[in-house]
């Protein structure tokens, strides 16, 4: 069952965030790597965005304490409702830095889906580009000026939204301190983790 959703998009820190939630003793987080990774995950996704249906949602994050990145942060709302004891992080950006990042990694994956030849890894693209691209930005996430209102209208909704004492907006720059008294456990003794980077983006399997 979730303890913590992870409202931030993609791109925002989302797999920082995953690797310092299992440093700080979550068991598993759900994440754009788990789907990757596990496609027996893919099915419940793909079903959405093929049907627009939504899930048993207890049912999907059933293996999991915590939940970042794409798809879930899609559906942040119904998480939260779902979920109501669990705690929300969203994680921010400077809007400029994230669609550049957005422009090097995720974009050109879901531009070039239809050439992908592993049938897996083309149906988990469609299901990003249909739950993401399309359903986010109206297929149009490659251009500033749809991305950066959408991009910045969720963060204000999602602080509207979210009562303030469940609630932490994290730039995972901050590193451990905010996340640490938010989630009131001991700041590790480590560096806070610095993950996937643009330029460590893997484009083979179009982690996020």
């Amino acid at each position: 069952m979730l303890k913590l959703i992870g409202a931030g998009m993609g791109r925002t820190g989302t797999e920082s965030l995953r690797s310092a939630l299992l440093h700080l003793g979550y068991s598993r987080c759900h994440h754009m790597y788990e789907i990757s990774d596990d496609h027996s995950l893919l099915g419940a996704w793909f079903h959405i965005a093929k049907t627009g249906q939504l899930p048993d949602w207890h049912q999907v994050f059933q293996e999991f304490d915590a939940q970042t990145d794409w798809p879930g942060a899609v559906f942040w709302r119904e998480l939260s409702a779902a979920f109501p004891d669990a705690k929300v992080v969203l994680t921010v950006r400077d809007f400029e830095a994230w669609h550049e990042s957005i422009l090097n990694t995720i974009a050109p994956k879901l531009r070039d889906r239809h050439l992908v030849t592993d049938a897996r890894v083309r149906a988990r693209l469609e299901m990003a580009n249909t739950l993401v691209n399309e359903r986010l930005f109206d297929g149009q996430i490659e251009n500033p000026a749809v991305a950066k209102p959408v991009f910045l209208q969720h963060i204000e909704t999602v602080k509207e939204t979210i009562s303030p004492e469940r609630l932490l907006v994290l730039d995972v720059a901050e590193g451990w301190e905010p996340l640490c008294q938010f989630l009131d456990v001991i700041q590790p003794d480590a560096p806070f983790p610095r993950k996937n980077t643009s330029s460590g983006f893997s484009v083979s399997e179009g982690r996020k």
